[in-house]
């Protein structure tokens, strides 16, 4: 099981597109977007699908970004992915939760194109340059 790629379950096409774009200028791993809950589920339970880094919304089709957290922090070939909440939800009780089912950040996520690349950008400086993820 190598490491590889970032993961960001976004069904918002515009910000998926930022996002792809925005972190293929940063890094030559693959972006993978997954548009769903189901999608994601059934992505993360595959023992062959370990990403670096997961973004993850919470206002998702068929199942949340919640629900999704859960689950994956179940999956022992995820446990050491670190899991950023991405999301325009800024719900007091949301953000806890969050944390509580073990995400690694949460970051509002801004509604303007640039400064959605400024938050996508620090969030790849953060955790590729500053803090030290498996494989890099």
């Amino acid at each position: 099981m190598a490491p590889a790629g970032i993961v960001s379950v976004e069904d918002n096409k515009m910000d998926a597109l930022v996002i792809k774009r925005t972190l293929g200028t940063l890094t030559c791993e693959d972006v993978t977007i997954l548009a769903t809950g189901k999608e994601a589920l059934a992505f993360f339970s595959d023992k062959k699908n370990v990403p670096r880094l997961i973004l993850l919304d919470i206002n998702l089709p068929h199942y949340t970004g919640l629900e999704i957290l859960k689950r994956i922090r179940t999956l022992d070939h995820l446990r050491g992915t670190p899991i950023i909440m991405f999301s325009s939800s800024q719900i007091d009780e949301e953000i806890h939760l969050s944390y509580w089912l073990g995400a690694n950040s949460y970051v509002a996520k801004p509604s303007s194109h640039t400064e959605l690349e400024t938050a996508i950008t620090t969030i790849y400086e953060y955790w590729y340059r500053t803090a030290r993820i498996i494989g890099c």
